[in-house]
């Protein structure tokens, strides 16, 4: 049929949705959106690192609520082979409507090499549960205090450190003796005193965060 007209007309039918009911989505430390059943990643803190046996770093994630309706927490669960090793505190019960609640995880290595952890979190959402990973790696160093003067040997042991080129210590450059794919021994260099951090290069870098005590510079005293 041709009405006459030089032009065609299309007519179209636009249709708009409204999701209703809560929407949970979980923040990194770095803002970003974490997807359900995420790849664990150092940029947004679900991957904590390298951390010395018995240290503590801790982690603060969001969960955001973009639903129409207010957002329950009914349960939270963690398996896997490292879940001793993972802690969870201020959990929020619920999150209103365009709202955002913060909660801490932290990572307590007791043992060496990789631990990871899934965590279930059970809610009103469309997705329940929404499964957080998370994973960590445990160390060993032989001491974490020496003289202010150096020169004393350390040895850092742990599974997952790959090519190792250089080794700092308070940003001081330490002499390697020897080293493994997994373990590295240094001298440690002269430095200033306080905590310090240790970066182990290669790879990529590591940062074993306030692993390391320099004392306090010692005075000798002449009592003739």
């Amino acid at each position: 049929y041709h009405d006459g007209n030089s032009n065609n007309d299309s007519n179209f039918l636009t249709r708009s949705f409204t999701v209703l009911g809560p929407q949970i989505v979980l923040l990194g430390t770095n803002g970003a959106a974490l997807s359900n059943t995420n790849v664990t990643a150092l940029t947004d803190g679900t991957d904590f690192g390298h951390a010395t046996i018995g240290s503590t770093v801790a982690r603060l994630f969001s969960i955001t609520n973009s639903g129409t309706s207010v957002l329950s927490i009914s349960d939270w669960t963690t398996n896997g082979s490292g879940t001793a090793a993972f802690a969870v505190s201020d959990w929020p019960a619920t999150v209103d409507v365009g709202g955002v609640s913060n909660f801490t995880v932290t990572f307590t290595p007791m043992v060496l090499g990789l631990a990871t952890a899934q965590m279930a979190i059970a809610n009103n959402s469309p997705t329940t549960p929404y499964i957080l990973n998370l994973s960590g790696s445990g160390c060993l160093l032989s001491t974490n205090v020496g003289p202010y003067a150096g020169g004393n040997t350390l040895t850092i042991t742990n599974g997952n450190f790959g090519s190792i080129t250089n080794v700092l210590v308070g940003g001081v450059q330490a002499t390697i003796q020897t080293s493994g794919v997994n373990w590295v021994r240094i001298t440690v260099p002269t430095n200033t005193t306080g905590t310090k951090d240790i970066v182990i290069q290669g790879d990529s870098d590591i940062t074993l965060a306030n692993a390391y005590t320099v004392n306090t510079q010692g005075i000798i005293y002449d009592n003739n």
